[in-house]
């Protein structure tokens, strides 16, 4: 069997993954009309009331095109009403993204339960719009076409799981569950070629740019993927752009994704916070014309919050460098707003737990001062959760320091996936966390906790040699168990003896 990895860039898929693809009824396709439209955007004789002829043979497609040539992905100053007038302002190559977009998009139907389609449709408009804005600015690509690559770029996952779930779907639960390898690796140990290689395959059947499938090919391979001209140019704007998508659309695993790093097109960290903002504003109006329900984990502020203390990392450099730095500014020298930016958010940062990635003790314990006060009566109800790691000794002693550390970050993960945007998740300390819920009672906090006790439960740690379970004990308090009258330390308290009842009743529960 021949190996395909991201590294090596081969075109060729071993044999029988080519055969369950192509044996796959399911797989992504493109219908006749899009097709149609295809072959006339590469006719140089086609013109523009053919192109709009041959749109118009698909109703559902007009009407969804004309939603989304009014969004603001196009910034088109006045309201177009048909597909003839949407064809001429649009020209061939925007018509021909939006066809292939709305196209491929249809195929959402065709997932099952298993498989979040919602979210892996929104996380893709997010990686074209960003590839489209990104093009856009640093003029180094067609913006369209960088639209059309954003979106297919991991066509591949969707492929792999219609054409090969019993073996793909576990791939999939071990990236997101067990805090493994890149996913790619995964893809290559397990079935000889990783995903981007299948939707370069994919694409390249749909007849589309040999310029645009190399880039999709190596989107994940780095610095280690030799091209050149247009497509090394598009493989740049692909590889921020799904670094963008998996800023913005962190999953329930703890796998935020890193700040991306637009250094490689020539941005500034203030340029790629506002890009990244204007891409989450875009989304909002584009995934609403897309169909798509799901909506992003980080806001617009929360973004801009990420980074400013993605900045601090900057600060730090320039005073290593003997830059504009707190000892520049005590010699006189003035430093520049970035850096100033960037230790007014040192602070906050130093303040979260920094192996998990959430709140530390302290934060946990003003956020208590602060926001349940003593004797307060509260407007609405808040629960609070104590989670305990089952025998975290245990892990640590027979497995090491290192596999415990990962048994902290992957619970971490499954805690940060059910906290919303006006909780508070910290660690408390050892293998302990808290999680505040605001607008929780008691019931739907007992609920909460006992969707992270199954999330973990279902989680498998690699120690590099093993692999491991692992289960935790939740302890559940909420304030309308106090008629609304409370101090914040009962709340704990009841918290804490219900987490000593489910551990007393074998672990691996949720008390309250």
């Amino acid at each position: 069997m021949s190996f395909t990895s991201v590294l090596e860039g081969t075109s060729v898929l071993p044999d029988d993954l080519v055969g369950a693809l192509e044996q796959c009824d399911s797989l992504p396709s493109l219908p006749a009309v899009a097709l149609k439209v295809l072959n006339l955007c590469k006719d140089d004789r086609a013109d523009m009331r053919t192109l709009a002829r041959t749109i118009e043979q698909d109703p559902a497609l007009v009407a969804r095109i004309l939603k989304v040539v009014n969004s603001a992905l196009f910034g088109i100053p006045r309201k177009i009403g048909s597909i003839s007038q949407g064809v001429n302002l649009l020209g061939i190559r925007k018509t021909k993204i939006v066809v292939l977009g709305f196209s491929v998009l249809r195929t959402r139907g065709l997932a099952d339960s298993q498989f979040d389609i919602q979210r892996y449709w929104a996380r893709g408009v997010s990686s074209a719009i960003s590839a489209k804005l990104l093009a856009g600015r640093t003029r180094s690509f067609s913006p369209e076409e960088a639209f059309v690559a954003g979106l297919l770029q991991d066509i591949g996952v969707l492929a792999l799981w219609k054409a090969l779930p019993g073996k793909y779907g576990p791939i999939l639960h071990e990236y997101y569950h067990q805090q493994g390898p890149a996913l790619c690796e995964l893809e290559c140990q397990t079935l000889g070629a990783d995903h981007a290689a299948v939707s370069a395959w994919l694409l390249d059947r749909w007849k589309l740019p040999e310029t645009l499938i190399e880039a999709v090919r190596h989107h994940h391979a780095g610095q280690q993927a030799v091209l050149d001209g247009e497509a090394a140019a598009l493989r740049s704007v692909l590889e921020l752009s799904d670094a963008i998508s998996s800023l913005i659309w962190r999953n329930e695993a703890g796998r935020r994704g890193a700040w991306p790093n637009g250094r490689s097109l020539g941005l500034s960290p203030e340029e790629q916070e506002g890009l990244i903002v204007e891409v989450l504003k875009q989304y909002r109006e584009v995934g609403d014309a897309f169909s798509l329900r799901a909506s992003p984990e980080f806001s617009e502020e929360e973004l801009q919050e990420a980074a400013r203390a993605e900045l601090a990392i900057l600060a730090l450099d320039a005073e290593v460098s003997g830059g504009n730095s707190p000892a520049a500014a005590a010699r006189g020298q003035e430093p520049s707003n970035e850096l100033a930016r960037a230790f007014r958010h040192w602070e906050r940062a130093a303040r979260m737990d920094a192996l998990t990635g959430l709140a530390n003790r302290a934060v946990l314990d003003e956020y208590l001062e602060t926001t349940l006060v003593d004797g307060s009566i509260c407007r609405e109800p808040v629960g609070l959760l104590m989670i305990d790691v089952d025998g975290f000794k245990q892990v640590n002693d027979s497995y090491g320091h290192e596999a415990g550390d990962k048994t902290l970050r992957a619970a971490a993960g499954a805690i940060r996936g059910h906290v919303g945007q006006r909780d508070l998740a910290a660690r408390y300390g050892g293998g302990q966390f808290i999680v505040l819920l605001i607008g929780s009672n008691m019931k739907a906090a007992a609920e909460t906790a006992e969707r992270i006790r199954r999330e973990i439960e279902a989680m498998r740690i690699s120690d590099g040699k093993s692999r491991f379970a692992v289960t935790v004990s939740v302890g559940v308090s909420a304030t309308d168990r106090f008629g609304g009258t409370f101090k914040y330390d009962a709340l704990l308290d009841a918290a804490d003896r219900a987490l000593v009842e489910a551990k007393r009743q074998g672990g691996n529960r949720v008390g309250g």
